[in-house]
């Protein structure tokens, strides 16, 4: 499994941060191949002296490594919009994300997402292990799943009708009802 794991470089000039970036990194890798090492490997001072040719490849880097994995890793415990960037790309992928967060450091916006393939959970340098593979199991789990799904010829013939003039694949249109279904039986 590729997974793509990142983190604010200023996290590196903090002790403290840099040991636990470190730490999710090897934890991560008894799950998979790294798309990146950026940072891990990387100086913070040079990296926020990159030219503009030089950003534009970390960019095009960043996004094509991201699309590559199968899950996004980010550590969010030092404030920066270019993570709350790439957790949106993450979600809007449907890529299964993680975001983690040392102790005391709420990320108050991200708590207030509700999607299925996001978690933001708090660590410890102590409990990333297990708060990785909780994640983990968590992702597992939640990904659709397939069936067949054998259906009358009137049936097939009015969900393509349904689909061309709705413009929904037939997949949504099935989704569609059974959600409705799910919420009136739900509330019951």
């Amino acid at each position: 499994m590729k997974i793509f794991f990142t983190g604010s470089p200023r996290s590196l000039r903090i002790k403290e941060q840099s040991d636990n970036l470190n730490k999710i990194y090897k934890s991560l890798s008894a799950y998979g191949k790294h798309t990146s090492d950026l940072v891990i490997n990387n100086d913070p001072d040079s990296f926020y002296e990159y030219s503009l040719e030089e950003i534009d490849q970390h960019y095009q880097n960043t996004l094509t490594n991201l699309k590559k994995a199968y899950v996004i890793v980010v550590e969010v415990s030092i404030h920066s919009l270019s993570m709350g960037y790439l957790i949106n790309k993450g979600i809007e992928l449907s890529k299964p994300t993680l975001c983690l967060y040392s102790k005391g450091n709420a990320p108050f916006f991200l708590s207030g997402i509700h999607d299925p393939n996001l978690v933001v959970s708090e660590y410890t340098y102590e409990s990333i292990d297990d708060v990785i593979s909780d994640a983990f199991d968590y992702f597992s789990g939640n990904q659709d799943k397939r069936f067949n799904l054998m259906l009358s010829p009137q049936m097939i013939n009015f969900l393509n009708d349904y689909s061309k003039k709705n413009k929904m694949s037939k997949a949504q249109i099935i989704r569609k009802a059974i959600n409705e279904l799910m919420k009136v039986e739900l509330n019951k």
